[in-house]
């Protein structure tokens, strides 16, 4: 499960690297990098929902989008802090 996850996490910090840097290179604001990062978590949202097969898919599109909000907020301060993730 440990390879998953760090599978996982690599794409993703592609992923986001990516945007970041694309959304740099185009000259746009931090505001509308972050809104492009909205967008990319509207589509993984979906898409995981879809996969998930819950018969309710917004309230789980809701329950998915809390959770990694928490998640997110507690690594994004790890790194601010210099501290390592573990969650």
């Amino acid at each position: 499960m440990a390879e998953r996850s760090t599978i996982a996490h690599s794409i993703a910090a592609r992923a986001g690297t990516q945007i970041v840097k694309e959304g740099v290179a185009a000259g746009l604001s931090w505001e509308s990098i972050a809104v492009s990062c909205e967008t990319a978590i509207s589509i993984v949202v979906a898409a995981c929902v879809e996969m998930a097969g819950n018969p309710d898919r917004v309230q789980f599109a809701g329950e998915l989008i809390e959770t990694m909000t928490e998640r997110a907020h507690q690594r994004v301060t790890c790194l601010i802090r210099g501290s390592p993730y573990e969650g």
